[in-house]
């Protein structure tokens, strides 16, 4: 037993609550008094007998000794022997916990108090250890019993611990938890501590020791101010693009004198040493603030653009000393910015207080770096300005813009290159959701109307006339029943010997009677004959001319696609005018006509880029609202085919062919409307229709999902995302996961931990960046109420200043993190500052303590006053 060494107990049970430096101070009392005692027994040696000469100074030197050791509190417990169990002590050592000289030393006395009740409970196996943490943990006792836990604390004021530039509580955490677990697993871990950790993450660490069974209780101990400094910040968690805002800080001045003092901020790094090119000046002002008092300051901000932004502000006395600094993020929103080519009327019916159109001559050059969405409506690759196709595609890359092409209305034949198509060389092209691929068919021509017209001269008689009716019926046997024919006989005159008649079995039938009834005779005139013919539609009107060729040509040329057929002619006797009506064939002998193929009425093979015709398009994702429900009729559609991972949201019914597409490329998304966008749809449903597209390109379309807190951790910033109240309830998100997307990195994977203290809460690491830059923040979600697309927030990230300590680091922190060290208990099963109960367990059998200390006090007094007895009778 001596509770003067409290880590030797020699006696099982036994136990002692003070100890240490009072323990000392009262038997160096007692040794004083045995010297005392020895003295003035040896100056009376002759007065008394030897017996009592040697009897006084010991009854004096145990009546000291059992003082001293009745100043220590001791006790004996008596009880049930439990299996032993370990509690690992970690105390906060930090700078903070250092800043006055006696704070530690009170820290470590107020928990040698709380732990009293865990000594006196403690079982002969009990054991405990205490380690310091700050910038990493140091055991400053190592498996001493539980017993003597209490009275070894407060003489640790002085020991010597890690060093104090930081506040790493997590690595105290996981320390503690592998002395718990060498002591065989069962027992828990006690932190004191302010909370103000600026390294590591005490809730994993705690979350780890709970899924071991180890407990963290923790005990706060908050620090005072270190003199003149940042009490507090505040930027609103959102701002608006463009408004005036202001940075409101509490400055705190410890009793003394007045201070003096610069406040400067800067905007996302711009204008400090290596960030941004120093491109702007910093905010300035300067202030004072009383001896022992507060004060408050604001600087008046604006940020622009979008997004999450940052401002640093310093405070910096005027007459010299180390500066602060402290970063804040907040949410930047500003209206949708969308640029605009093309008509695009259907984009007046989008909300004003929510987006803004620009819209933008055809061949106009522009930035879409600072856009959200680009739209592009019946417009030409051509017609754009150089090198414009590229900067969109480098923004939808890199910078999360959206883009929409719409074909908008065909002009022209089915054949013609469509506006989708004509981007198929353009940087523009990969991004689509579609690609344009021609569709090859056969076509069927139309019904014709068909005339023959045969010369029936006199120079025809005989085997020209023979052979003229040879070749009429071959004409007449490939007609079609479509067709309509009509046989017209010329000679001085014209007779129409068969008036349009349809070519139907009956109508074949009656066309060869009339060309077998023709004779010959007088002379050759096709002139009136022809000018009738002049006025006719050459896409639906045939002309077969037989003649011989002796006549003089004077009317105009017919209208009619014209196939000239020279009987019992050649080349070198024929009429030369005969060449003006069109195509011209030789016939001379019997048989030739057998032969006879109508490329006039064969199918025509065509390369279809655009299907006319009007439809209702079919909705894939009728709950979507991308499309007015029951969606409006459409005239015609871009032949198109889907890529892969598009997401198709309409299709044309037959063929079937996109008509609404998207797809996520790089950073952006980019979408395709294959035909004409209804002008009506800039009010009603179509309205709501286009803001759904809008909403789907943006890359952040639900600005009110989060609400970002940033702290620096480690001159780096850690995103606390909090999902906001909707429809009366947080949504049920089990897992965020982060990532930072940028146009050199790709995808860079981010830590992202749910908060074990509160629901719908998470933290975010972001790197260390070389130097300020923008990037991509990409959130995905899981869990029942999870957005089905990833949400992609702009982000300004800034560098790490070298140069001195920010505001809330470890040479700044104060007060107490309340909020972190209830997480941390939360997060292990432990309790926030316990009461002494729950540190000292529950035995079924509860020990007695039984305090020594009143019979020791009332032994001493009898030794004591036996010594005197002994001293008086003697003399």
């Amino acid at each position: 037993m001596n509770c003067f060494v409290p880590d030797l107990v020699l006696v099982p049970g036994f136990g002692c609550d003070g100890g240490g430096w009072g323990g000392v101070l009262a038997l160096w009392c007692a040794g004083i008094a045995l010297v005392g005692s020895t003295f003035q027994s040896w100056r009376a040696r002759r007065s008394l007998r030897i017996w009592r000469a040697v009897a006084i100074p010991l009854l004096t030197a145990l009546a000291g000794w059992f003082l001293a050791v009745a100043s220590t509190g001791p006790w004996l417990s008596q009880g049930t022997e439990q299996e032993g169990r370990h509690i690992a002590v970690v105390v906060d050592a930090s700078a903070s916990a250092r800043r006055t000289p006696d704070q530690l030393s009170n820290t470590l006395h107020r928990t040698a108090e709380r732990l009293g009740e865990a000594s006196r409970n403690s079982q002969t196996l009990d054991t405990a250890s205490v380690l310091m943490v700050a910038d990493g943990a140091t055991e400053v006792r190592h498996r001493l019993p539980l017993a003597g836990l209490a009275g070894a604390l407060p003489g640790l004021a002085g020991a010597a611990g890690p060093a104090d530039g930081q506040s790493d509580l997590a690595a105290g955490i996981r320390a503690a938890v592998r002395q718990v677990q060498a002591a065989g697993g069962g027992g828990a871990v006690l932190l004191v501590s302010d909370g103000l950790e600026t390294r590591g993450d005490a809730v994993g660490a705690a979350l780890d020791a709970g899924r071991l069974g180890i407990p963290v209780h923790t005990i706060p101990a908050a620090s005072p101010a270190p003199g003149i400094g940042l009490v507090a910040s505040h930027l609103p968690p959102r701002v608006a693009a463009g408004s005036p805002t202001r940075l409101r800080l509490v400055i705190a001045n410890p009793p003394g004198r007045p201070a003096t003092f610069r406040l400067r901020s800067w905007l996302n790094g711009e204008g400090r040493s290596g960030e941004s090119g120093g491109r702007a000046a910093p905010a300035e002002t300067l202030a004072s603030v009383p001896p022992g008092a507060t004060g408050t300051a604001t600087l008046p901000l604006e940020f622009a653009g979008r997004g999450l932004q940052f401002v640093d502000v310093e405070l910096a006395p005027a007459d010299g000393g180390p500066a602060q600094r402290r970063r804040l993020y907040t949410q930047v929103d500003a209206p949708v910015r969308i640029a605009a080519i093309g008509p695009a009327r259907w984009l007046d019916g989008l909300p004003t207080e929510t987006y803004r159109v620009e819209r933008l001559a055809d061949g106009a050059a522009f930035d879409p770096g600072d856009l959200d969405a680009v739209v592009i409506d019946g417009v030409p690759a051509e017609r754009l300005s150089a090198g414009q196709a590229e900067r969109i595609a480098a923004a939808v890359r890199d910078k999360g813009v959206g883009f929409l092409l719409v074909n908008g209305p065909q002009r022209g034949r089915g054949e013609d290159p469509t506006v989708v198509m004509g981007y198929e060389a353009t940087a523009l092209d990969p991004l689509l959701p579609v690609t344009s691929k021609p569709r090859e068919e056969m076509i069927e021509p139309p019904g014709r109307q068909v005339v023959i017209m045969i010369d029936t001269s006199g120079s025809m008689c005989g085997t020209r006339l023979q052979l003229a009716q040879e070749l009429a019926a071959r004409i007449v046997d490939q007609l079609r029943a479509r067709d309509s024919l009509t046989i017209t006989a010329f000679a001085s005159g014209f007779q129409d010997i068969l008036p349009g008649a349809v070519m139907g079995v009956d109508g074949k039938s009656r066309a060869h009677a009339a060309i077998g009834s023709l004779a010959c005779g007088g002379g050759t005139d096709p002139n009136g004959a022809l000018q009738r013919l002049a006025s006719k539609d050459g896409r639906q009107c045939g002309l077969f001319f037989i003649s011989d060729g002796e006549f003089n040509l004077s009317a105009r040329q017919p209208g009619c696609m014209t196939t000239v057929f020279a009987i019992d002619q050649t080349v070198s006797t024929v009429n030369r005018g005969i060449f003006q009506l069109g195509e011209v064939h030789f016939l001379n002998r019997k048989g030739e006509a057998s032969g006879l193929r109508l490329g006039f009425f064969n199918p025509e093979k065509r390369n279809k880029t655009f299907e006319p015709g009007r439809y209702r398009p079919d909705l894939l994702m009728p709950q979507s609202g991308l499309l007015p429900n029951p969606p409006d009729e459409l005239d015609g559609n871009a032949v198109s085919f889907p890529r892969e991972r598009v997401e198709l949201a309409a299709t044309r019914p037959y063929p079937v062919d996109p008509v609404l597409a998207f797809l996520d490329s790089g950073a952006g998304t980019a979408g395709a409307f294959t035909t004409d966008v209804p002008g009506h749809w800039a009010r009603g449903p179509g309205a709501g229709a286009v803001e759904a597209w809008m909403e789907r390109l943006v890359a952040w379309p639900q600005r009110d999902r989060y609400v970002f807190d940033l702290v620096e951790d480690e001159g780096l910033p850690t995103l606390l995302v909090s999902l906001t109240v909707h429809d009366g309830r947080v949504p049920l998100v089990e897992h965020l996961s982060a990532s930072l997307r940028g146009s050199a990195t790709g995808d860079m994977p981010l830590r992202s931990e749910k908060d074990p203290a509160a629901w719908g809460q998470f933290r975010i690491r972001l790197p260390e960046t070389a130097q300020a830059a923008s990037g991509i923040l990409v959130l995905r979600e899981i869990g029942p109420g999870a957005l089905d697309r990833e949400q992609r927030i702009p982000i300004r990230l800034g560098t790490r200043d070298p140069s001195g300590p920010a505001a809330g680091s470890e040479h700044w922190s104060f007060g107490l993190n309340a909020t972190l060290l209830r997480a941390v208990s939360s997060a292990s099963g432990g309790t926030f500052d316990p009461p002494p109960s729950v540190l000292g367990g529950a035995p079924p059998q509860p020990p007695l303590a039984v305090p020594l200390w009143p019979w020791l006090l009332a032994l001493a007094a009898l030794l004591y006053v036996s010594m005197i007895a002994l001293w008086r009778i003697g003399r």
